[in-house]
């Protein structure tokens, strides 16, 4: 499993506060945490999959 730790911008083109939004509203895949960590990942098939069924839409 590959994780992502930040997508804003750089692979979504969403801002940060967009992502936080879709993603409380259940239309972004959900973020995770590793213990003993503060920082939020993403799983990149997650990702890449609801890339893919934005494009087709």
């Amino acid at each position: 499993m590959r994780l992502i730790k930040w997508l804003g911008g750089y692979i979504t083109r969403l801002s940060s506060s967009q992502i936080r939004r879709l993603e409380a509203a259940g239309q972004f895949p959900q973020s995770r945490q590793i213990t003993g960590t503060r920082s939020r990942f993403y799983v990149a098939g997650e990702v890449k999959k609801w890339l893919a069924e934005q494009a087709s839409q």
